[in-house]
């Protein structure tokens, strides 16, 4: 059937009108993940400066200038906000260590490697680290953020980091060890950290008397030696 107006089927007129459909859909639901990214990390200022009891869903909807029904259709509760603030600045460093344990092939070393990198970054430059003593309380209090915090971070740096230095041990290059203690020799000296920057905090640098592993090179090289086969 012809459209007389413009000489187009029908037929033609239903499809592009749902592509047009589809492509207005697509950039609502892109506009509405951008939107939630910013409302996330307002949040995560929010959770950095009052902490997680302090920190409120009616005061994080001021800060982002929209009601707090508003907020609702991004969060569904604080506990999904907590979470979400958490991955506003890590999600990147995240999907870099899933795409590095998902590689295959030569050069397991050089991914453990360059791995070890983005666990520094993670632990001592993102909210993780700085909302550290948050995170364990938090945690304690509502199962929630616990679960959610397992599943996110914790099963997912242990995961990664228990695939990548398996490819690195089979290749020749590390050292087998016993199970879980690759895990605790990564992340022990970066949580070590993380705990003793908040809790000097507010105390003169000259003063407090660091650990080599908050620069990340130096980190790096003392696991490399630790696990060198």
């Amino acid at each position: 059937m012809l459209d007389r107006h413009t000489n187009r089927t029908v037929g033609g007129l239903e499809r592009d009108m749902g592509w047009q459909m589809s492509e207005s859909n697509a950039e609502t639901a892109e506009k509405f993940d951008g939107r939630r990214q910013e409302i996330a990390q307002i949040a995560l200022a929010v959770f950095l400066n009052k902490g997680y009891a302090g920190a409120s869903m009616a005061q994080v909807a001021r800060e982002a200038g929209i009601h707090k029904s508003s907020l609702y259709h991004h969060f569904s509760s604080k506990e999904a906000m907590f979470l979400a603030a958490l991955t506003s600045d890590t999600a990147t460093l995240l999907e870099t260590v899933d795409r590095l344990a998902a590689a295959e092939g030569p050069g397991a070393d050089a991914r453990f490697l360059e791995a070890l990198g983005v666990y520094f970054d993670v632990m001592r430059g993102s909210s993780i680290g700085a909302l550290s003593t948050v995170i364990a309380e938090t945690a304690r209090q509502v199962p929630e953020v616990s679960v959610g915090f397992h599943t996110g971070f914790i099963a997912r740096f242990r995961r990664t980091a228990q695939v990548l230095y398996g490819e690195a041990v089979a290749q020749g290059s590390r050292r087998p060890l016993r199970e879980g203690t690759i895990e605790r020799i990564i992340f022990g000296p970066l949580l070590a950290d993380a705990m003793e920057d908040l809790m000097m905090d507010g105390v003169p640098a000259e003063d407090v008397e660091t650990f080599a592993t908050r620069d990340k090179a130096t980190f790096i090289a003392m696991i490399d030696e630790l696990t060198a086969a």
